[in-house]
């Protein structure tokens, strides 16, 4: 039995111009980074709206204030990706590479 197969949403990106060729979503899993155990399928464009649709639709508890890192996993190919949502802003920021951590932003001096 998955337990990632608890519930499922289909998102598209609405950014996209009416002239270009729609995408064919894909299914992902995605969840928090802190609790595995809590993961959604999602059909979405891309890893970076599976990972905002889950946000949207789930409401997972954040990690640190506002933010939330989500694993969203390829449910094809198995490549995973890591996110950071701020759910205060709205923002989404890829995880530093290899780990489950937002990327350093560099301290203005």
């Amino acid at each position: 039995m998955n337990p990632f197969r608890l519930g499922r949403v289909q998102v598209t990106d609405h950014q996209e111009s009416s002239s270009m060729p729609t995408s064919e979503l894909s299914r992902y899993c995605a969840y928090p980074a802190h609790d595995g155990a809590h993961g959604h399928e999602v059909e979405a464009e891309g890893f970076a709206a599976a990972a905002l649709s889950f946000v949207q639709v789930w409401h997972p508890a954040p990690d640190d204030g506002d933010e939330v890192t989500v694993i969203v996993r390829d449910q094809a190919s198995g490549e995973q990706q890591c996110f950071v949502v701020d759910l205060g802003a709205g923002a989404l920021e890829p995880c530093d590479s290899g780990s489950h951590r937002p990327r350093a932003t560099a301290a203005a001096g």
